[in-house]
């Protein structure tokens, strides 16, 4: 499980770095020459290669997913439409979904009033939406609830006392 979930981190460390890296977008410029013709390609390189190797790792963790469903004697997952379609299944798929809306809003803002915010912030609301559109999808999926819903262990002492709590009660 904790290959799983680590897994699972690299692959959206991988997503913020090659979402986020397209901020540096008012650096670059193909016409230019010289250092922001380099930056424009490193920039390009970067987004690419890390959502490649993030969905690579992603898809090898959703593998070793249903590897250990198969093997194990738990009873079956419920279905469930997919972590694209689903909104507001926890705590932290609620704050990467607002996110998520509030930047696609500005987004949307930004392409039909270009005035509306500088390049520097239009940048990072883009980077935001590429982002949060992928964490959407990560933290409302099936492997995310599977590797990081555990039931919390408890304690023999807390199981006596509501084992003798429930004799009592009876």
């Amino acid at each position: 499980m904790a290959k799983l979930r680590t897994k699972i981190r690299i692959s959206t460390a991988l997503f913020f770095i090659g979402s986020y890296i397209l901020a540096l977008g008012p650096l670059t410029d193909i016409n230019a020459g010289g250092f922001k013709v380099v930056l424009t390609y490193v920039v390009g390189g970067v987004f690419w290669v890390s959502h490649i190797i993030g969905y690579i790792v992603f898809i090898s963790a959703c593998s070793d997913r249903r590897k250990i469903e198969k093997n194990s004697n738990t009873k079956k997952r419920r279905k469930r439409a997919p972590g694209i379609v689903t909104f507001f299944s926890s705590r932290k798929a609620c704050v990467a979904d607002i996110i998520l809306l509030i930047s696609f809003s500005l987004a949307v803002v930004c392409i039909i009033n270009p005035s509306f915010l500088n390049d520097w912030l239009q940048f990072i609301v883009f980077s935001s939406a590429i982002f949060f559109s992928q964490a959407h999808s990560i933290i409302n999926g099936v492997t995310y609830e599977f590797a990081f819903s555990g039931k919390k262990k408890t304690s023999p002492i807390s199981q006596n006392e509501s084992s003798s709590r429930k004799r009592i009660a009876l």
